[in-house]
């Protein structure tokens, strides 16, 4: 397991994360840990994300939207 670098977070930051990692019966380390987990799962660079539906489109035909506003306006 790789090792985090030291936060300096503000007091009422500090405080926050003490009350809720003491509501959920963790160290404030092991709330640290899931709280950034939970923030970062699914979590994916927007360019990677796009590449992967770009290329789950292919070869698909795409009507051009310009296309579909036209003859939505002509209704």
């Amino acid at each position: 397991m790789a090792s985090a670098l030291t936060l300096q977070l503000d007091d009422q930051t500090a405080r926050r994360l003490r009350e809720r990692a003491n509501q959920e019966g963790l160290s404030v380390e092991d709330e640290a840990r899931r709280l950034l987990d939970r923030a970062l799962r699914g979590w994916e660079p927007f360019w990677e994300k796009a590449d992967r539906i770009r290329e789950s489109l292919a070869g698909r035909a795409l009507t051009d939207s310009a296309d579909l506003i036209r003859e939505d306006r002509g209704r």
